[in-house]
């Protein structure tokens, strides 16, 4: 575990002061003259700059982690009504492949009346395709999968694929060629009538692309939220008994599962496939319980940045749970205290988070440790969406370590007016 570093700084008040504020209360100019006043060549190592004669003395804090982790979650990136994404061998990111799997439920028996497939077609809109034409395959899933469990390696948590990527008959059902937004394509009457007359044996079918360098993004459908009518669907044309009938269901499950054969430098890592999510937590043992937090600002090295098909945006939350790996629990929440900041990721420049919310949530560490569990690091969960980041670790050169920087003024003695030292 890294100890942190501490660098503090305080500017002597002028003769003259001007009337200030109240205890607690920051005026917006003055935080603005704060950061005008920031260089990175001033005496800070790590960039935090010197700081102008204000009228309060007030005080600055440079911390590197006590703890800086990241992990694998193994959740998959479920649709939830957005795109899922196939891929092959992509040209910002050859190291990629991504694959489909949609089931659709059929519940079309009726007792004693006897229901015989005439013919079935999958339609599929997929709003992003790369290039324009791009060689697809469709086949048979033979193992069961949960979509919000299933990964590459894994058909449900704990319990692996035979082959990674997924268990299919090898024989495709269908082959044929992605163009323009959408498609229908015909699929055996012999397999759907099959998951009619045994429903056990659906566990639906997997999308493989053959175009090298190519990816479609697919419209999703979701079970767990309102059905999106663009989403994957099975047309059936069937006969009951002597009625002939049209049925349209659509996709009750869908999901990619994606690997990553590349290099993934070592240091913090962000994605969204793979789905990694990072923990950073800083001592404020420094700062004292009464004064008030002006600036929370953090900053981030990148290392290295994957993302082939979307730009990739780093997420904070806060941690609410104790760090215990890939079980460790973001707050979900839209709110001050949960949702701390958004930037995009670029690998040519740093990222710096100075969100209001930032410092909120500083001023919540500093009124009780106790809730001081970290702040929580992912990427924006754009569903369909491949690629990683990687920033510079707690191992790193000192420039390029995470850090908070910290701008607060200490409280005032009340019946002296001095700042206490």
């Amino acid at each position: 575990m890294t100890l942190p570093v501490l660098r503090t700084s305080s500017r002597a008040r002028p003769p003259k002061r001007e009337k200030r504020p109240a205890s607690g209360v920051v005026l917006a100019a003055a935080v603005a003259a704060v950061l005008a006043g920031c260089s990175e060549d001033d005496l800070n190592p790590v960039g935090a700059g010197a700081l102008p004669p204000l009228g309060d003395p007030i005080q600055e804090v440079v911390l590197e982690p006590v703890v800086a982790e990241s992990f694998l979650t193994g959740t998959a990136d479920r649709a939830f009504g957005g795109v899922v994404t196939a891929a092959t061998e992509l040209p910002d990111a050859s190291g990629f492949e991504s694959r489909i799997l949609l089931r659709f439920a059929l519940a079309l028996a009726d007792s004693g009346i006897a229901i015989t497939v005439d013919s079935a077609k999958v339609r599929l809109t997929y709003p992003g395709l790369e290039p324009d034409s791009v060689l697809f395959r469709l086949h048979r899933v033979t193992a069961e999968w949960l979509e919000e469990e299933v990964s590459w390696e894994e058909r449900s948590f704990g319990v692996p694929w035979s082959t990674p990527g997924g268990d299919f008959d090898p024989q495709s059902v269908v082959q044929g060629t992605l163009a323009g937004d959408s498609a229908a394509f015909a699929i055996p009457d012999s397999l759907a009538q099959s998951w009619i007359d045994t429903p056990e044996s659906n566990e639906g079918l997997i999308l493989l692309l053959d175009t090298p360098r190519s990816w479609a993004q697919v419209t999703a459908s979701s079970t767990t939220t309102l059905p999106n009518e663009l989403g994957p669907r099975l047309d059936l044309f069937v006969t009951r008994g002597d009625t002939a009938s049209t049925s349209q269901v659509l996709a009750t499950a869908d999901a990619q599962i994606t690997t990553y054969r590349g290099e993934i430098l070592p240091g913090l890592v962000v994605g969204n496939e793979p789905f990694f999510r990072s923990v950073l937590r800083f001592d404020l043992s420094a700062i004292p319980a009464d004064a008030s937090i002006n600036l929370a600002e953090l900053t981030l090295t990148p290392r290295q940045v994957v993302s082939p098909v979307d730009s990739l945006n780093l997420e904070a939350r806060r941690v609410v749970s104790p760090l215990q790996g890939p079980a460790t629990v973001f707050s979900s929440g839209d709110n001050v205290f949960d949702f701390v900041g958004l930037e995009p990721v670029l690998a040519d420049s740093a990222v710096v988070l100075s969100a209001a919310n930032l410092a909120t949530l500083v001023r919540v560490w500093q009124s009780d440790s106790t809730l001081n569990q970290g702040l929580g690091l992912q990427a924006l969960r754009r569903f369909g969406n491949l690629g990683f980041a990687v920033f510079a670790g707690a191992d790193a050169a000192p420039a390029d370590r995470p850090r908070l920087r910290i701008i607060f003024t200490p409280a005032l003695e009340p019946d002296l007016g001095a700042t206490r030292r």
